[in-house]
Order: C-alpha cells, then structure tokens, then sequence
C-alpha cells in the first residue's frame, strides 16, 4: 500500500481525521459533514447572544466584598489560629473577584435537528435529558439539562421575545420538565454575581 492509499484508508474511518502527522477525532458536526449531510439546511434556528447576564460591579460591591473578607478571616483565624486558612480565604476572594468583574462574550447560538450550538460546543438531543423555561429578573433563559449525571445545566440566552419560539423548537426534540432556580442562582442573584 503506498503512502496516499495509507492516508486515504485513514481519512476514511468515520469520526477520525490525519492530518500531518496526528490522528485527531473530529467533532460530531464534522462526522455528519463527513457523511454527507447537509448541515446548512437543518439549521431551525440561529442567533447571538451573551453567555452570561452580567451585573455592573460599583466600587461598593468590591468594598463589601473586601470587607467581609476581613471579617471572615478574623472569624477563621480566631477558630483555627491558621494563618494558611486566613491565607486560603484571601486568595479565593480574589479569585472570586476576579470572575465577577469579567464581562461576558457574545456567543453564536444556533438549534438544528441533531442538536443544539452554542459557540464552538455542541450537544446532541440524543445527550439532552430535558429542558426548562427559567426566568431570573424579567429575564428568561431555556436551561437544558443532560443525561450525565453530574453535569451542570446547559444556560441558553435569547431576546426575551424569542425565548418561547426557542422553546417550542426544542421541545420537538427534548421533553419539558419545568425547573425552579435552585438556592445558588438566587444567592448568586442577591449577591449580584
């Protein structure tokens, strides 16, 4: 077999690709590509949106934070006498105040019949458990949840005069089973995270 018959044998393997050198997997859009599907054509649905609702952050809300972390570390370190444990808590402060300040990327979304994208991710309905409706200060987002038993839930944001439109797509392909907010997305929601 000379090296192009070799390459080409490889090329042909469903869900694998050679390219110099590598044997990589490719993704599940790339396999229906690869089979000849259209792709193009069972697009239902496409749009962007942000990843995230962001809360604006004032100077109060990082003193507040700073503040009870003061607190907190004088609470620990009455408790344990540990520095390391004062130490701990201030570097997860900052960690924590770092993520709350980063400002969310405008993803493209788009819902086909194999499945749902959301930037360069993609989940299968086959991987889909349910979806739910959630709404979160006049906000509405679809919250899909997958078959993997400690996954956290996929978060779809859309206008809010689209969300039942989206829906209703899905819904053709995933059961409904409607979700309440659960206690870390109301924290996270009073503490505006």
């Amino acid at each position: 077999m000379n090296p192009t018959q070799e390459n080409n044998s490889q090329d042909a393997q469903p869900g694998w690709t050679y390219t110099s050198g590598n044997l990589t997997e490719n993704t599940l859009l790339d396999q229906s590509e690869e089979q000849g599907a259209d792709t193009s054509n069972d697009i239902l649905a496409k749009w962007s949106a942000s990843e995230f609702v962001s809360h604006d952050k004032t100077a109060k809300w990082y003193v507040v934070l700073g503040l009870s972390t003061v607190v907190l570390s004088a609470i620990i370190f009455v408790l344990t006498r540990q520095i390391l444990s004062v130490v701990v808590v201030a570097v997860m402060t900052l960690l924590f105040a770092v993520y709350a300040s980063a400002k969310p990327r405008t993803l493209d979304y788009s819902i086909s019949n194999n499945g749902v994208q959301i930037g360069e991710k993609y989940y299968p309905f086959n991987t889909i458990k349910s979806y739910s409706v959630i709404e979160e200060e006049g906000m509405p987002y679809i919250q899909l949840l997958l078959q993997k038993r400690l996954s956290v839930p996929i978060v779809v944001y859309a206008a809010p005069d689209q969300i039942d439109q989206l829906a209703e797509i899905i819904g053709n392909f995933v059961p409904y089973d409607q979700k309440k907010r659960d206690i870390a997305d109301k924290i996270s929601s009073r503490i505006r995270f």
